[in-house]
């Protein structure tokens, strides 16, 4: 990038996620938000005018016709995802930012991939927990051989699969060194009906997930921990144990091992906010530096497939063999179409 070369940033969707990528944004250098898009104009008023943003539109693809962005920042509910993100890489921007998950239907997110690749567009999928302090120790100590040979992982949060179960599911990917899943059994409870942002959303969901090198993962997501806001992944070695424990106030992590014989808490500099500043500035250099973003679109689709996968094991009462064939339809809202749950 030159000296004095700002990359130009437009946001789609103005809702709550697009002020976190407003504030990440302004917080890294060599970037500027220029535009946003939302087709509620109450939505557009209420993130525009506290921030002085002054070209605002209700149609976004008018804004990606007239802005000559350089990056886009997808901040639409789900069910939207793929649309937009194929839709801004035909314009071909330098990079894509896509909120979490990457899609619905894992046949959306090939199609988002072909459209970028196409278009040499390099798309980011906003998993931003793999800038978070916390994990990111947890990974050095893991690496260091603090806890010995990774035998198995264990993951929990509130909420569904789609909302904070990605997060979770992209941690223990990357905590494995992204090898890729041969198989998932699942089972999910939907006994509330209870949508969210527009999608059918299941009240609890567990999963053991089967990856290539040995390594087992087991999932647990539900609404019962909303309350206490409890979102953590504990990995489990030969030698020892660590659990990263994440909320919105403090993160920190836990050690037991040889070294230390009862659980020793570390606390680290990580906040929430960071998570968002480390995946914006990595989407910077990734443009500088010509690479992927270190959440690649194709990472974003691992954990999607995890996460569909879940549905499709619960609707056949089986595990899933890995890789399976793309569906265009959400699993959970298939199920509920056909009668199954």
């Amino acid at each position: 990038m030159l000296e004095d070369k700002i990359y130009r940033v437009g946001l789609v969707g103005m809702g709550h996620i697009a002020g976190v990528h407003w504030a990440a944004y302004g917080a890294i250098k060599g970037v500027k938000i220029v535009a946003a898009a939302d087709i509620s104009e109450d939505a557009r008023k209420a993130f525009a005018e506290p921030r002085g943003l002054k070209n605002v539109y209700a149609d976004y693809q008018e804004m990606l016709d007239k802005e000559n962005l350089h990056i886009v920042s997808v901040c639409t509910w789900p069910q939207a995802h793929a649309e937009v993100t194929i839709e801004a890489a035909q314009r071909k921007p330098k990079a894509i930012m896509c909120e979490k998950p990457m899609a619905l239907g894992l046949k959306e997110a090939d199609n988002m991939l072909k459209a970028c690749r196409e278009n040499n567009v390099k798309l980011a999928i906003g998993h931003d927990l793999r800038f978070c302090e916390d994990f990111r120790e947890v990974k050095r100590r893991l690496n260091a051989g603090e806890i010995g040979k990774l035998l198995w992982m264990r993951g929990a949060c509130p909420m569904d699969l789609q909302a904070q179960g990605t997060h979770v599911v992209d941690l223990m990917n990357m905590f494995v060194d992204d090898v890729g899943v041969s198989s998932v059994l699942g089972q999910i409870d939907y006994s509330s009906r209870k949508t969210l942002q527009g999608t059918p959303s299941e009240d609890c969901s567990f999963a053991a997930i089967q990856y290539k090198n040995g390594v087992r993962g087991y999932l647990e997501c539900a609404r019962v921990f909303e309350d206490s806001g409890e979102f953590y992944v504990l990995l489990y070695g030969e030698e020892g144990e660590l659990r990263a424990e994440f909320n919105t106030t403090k993160p920190y992590l836990r050690i037991r091992n040889r070294q230390y014989r009862d659980w020793t808490r570390f606390d680290t500099d990580a906040s929430y906010f960071s998570c968002f500043t480390g995946e914006m500035q990595d989407l910077v250099d990734a443009i500088n530096e010509d690479r992927e973003h270190r959440c690649s679109g194709e990472r974003g689709r691992a954990a999607l497939e995890i996460l569909n996968a879940v549905f499709i094991s619960s609707e056949k009462r089986g595990r899933v063999q890995f890789p399976y064939e793309p569906e265009e339809e959400y699993p959970l809202t298939r199920m509920i179409r056909k009668g199954l749950i």
